[in-house]
């Protein structure tokens, strides 16, 4: 079973490539690292490049099992920064534009985690107002784990989303926020060693 982990950004992944130091295999389309156990792909924020990403990696790998591992923003006021979660249902929240019907993904939580809805649209969730607005249907907010999904249920992959709270409810500066996303790298890196242990068992 190959184990591939997806990040967004390099500050999310950056305490995998510091601890582990895999061997950098790819720069173009997407830089790609191998750890032996597990590759890393650095896919670059939002829906697009996530699908491109996964599917690049998973295009004749064989049987895979894809982690997502990321940072969120929290959507509600108790949930805290440093909080992870499992991701079990997301919320595809720009594709209902046109149907006026909701849009939810329903994935698998297999860790211990306490599982969260998570909001999935390419445009991220910055303000108060915004937050309080989808609060009602999801807990967290990301910009990539919808593609991350369904990419791996077309290729019949394996799949788990897991998203650390970088920024709060009450975050609103932009530049703030993209600050946070660094210090979630460790516990993401945590979390998904005991994850690939349990897939590799």
């Amino acid at each position: 079973m190959k184990i591939i982990v997806v990040a967004a950004f390099k500050q999310e992944a950056q305490y995998f490539l510091n601890k582990d130091k895999p061997e950098k295999t790819l720069s173009f389309p997407f830089p790609v690292y191998d750890a032996g156990r597990y590759s890393i792909v650095i896919s670059g924020p939002g829906k697009t490049n996530a699908a491109s990403a996964v599917t690049c990696m998973l295009a004749g790998a064989g049987q895979c099992h894809v982690i997502n591992a990321g940072s969120a923003g929290a959507l509600k006021a108790d949930i805290r920064e440093g909080s992870t979660f499992a991701v079990n249902k997301i919320f595809e929240a720009d594709r209902h534009l046109l149907s006026g019907e909701k849009r939810f993904l329903f994935t698998e939580n297999i860790t211990s985690l306490p599982s969260a809805v998570c909001l999935c649209r390419d445009i991220p969730v910055i303000t108060a107002a915004e937050r309080d607005f989808f609060s009602s249907d999801a807990d967290i907010a990301d910009m990539e784990s919808a593609a991350v999904f369904q990419i791996c249920r077309l290729f019949k992959a394996g799949c788990s989303i897991i998203k650390t709270v970088s920024d709060s409810s009450s975050c609103s500066d932009k530049s703030e926020i993209i600050n946070k996303i660094s210090a979630v790298s460790v516990k993401l890196y945590e979390t998904v060693s005991g994850l690939m242990e349990r897939i590799e068992n």
